[in-house]
């Protein structure tokens, strides 16, 4: 969905030269606040996209994205075996979604404990783990997040403390 409303606007903006800011104001009195709300950040996310013009750019944007996503797999696959569960590559890629998923649930505990853990169990459960070795292995793998969230956040404190600039 989200996917389809920014690559919506994206095509509206480039080939059919629609001013996608009076479309939205035309729209924003007729439709549910929320909806509104989707529309804009739609219109947020194709400016950004439409920053990337060049080639070069967008091949750099591209092998990125394909980095981050590696790491994630890399790291739920980690986590997994470290909890016993050794999953075939497919699988793997099946569930390195199952962390957004749960980020995705409108219901949400301080630090996602316990609803992180039951939707990657409940992937887990899925492809045909036992439930006790899922959970243990959902536990691992929310460790592994959370741990790693701290260290990115102590990081980018102490960069912030002593002035130095991430990005040149």
């Amino acid at each position: 969905l989200l996917s389809g409303g920014v690559l919506f606007f994206v095509f509206l903006r480039e080939y059919c030269r629609v001013r996608v800011k009076r479309l939205i104001i035309f729209l924003e009195g007729r439709l549910p606040k929320f909806l509104v709300f989707l529309l804009h950040k739609f219109r947020e996310a194709a400016n950004a996209l439409g920053s990337l013009r060049s080639r070069s750019r967008l091949g750099s944007f591209f092998l990125l994205s394909c980095f981050v996503w590696a790491s994630d797999l890399l790291s739920v696959w980690s986590a997994f075996a470290a909890g016993g569960i050794y999953l075939r590559p497919l699988e793997a890629v099946f569930m390195a979604a199952f962390p957004v998923f749960a980020t995705l649930i409108p219901f949400q505990t301080p630090l996602g404990l316990g609803t992180f853990e039951a939707t990657i169990a409940s992937g887990l459960f899925v492809l045909g783990v036992p439930v006790a070795s899922a959970l243990r292995a959902s536990v691992f793998l929310h460790a592994q997040f959370l741990l790693f969230s701290v260290i990115a956040f102590l990081a980018s404190h102490r960069i912030r403390k002593s002035g130095a600039s991430v990005i040149s």
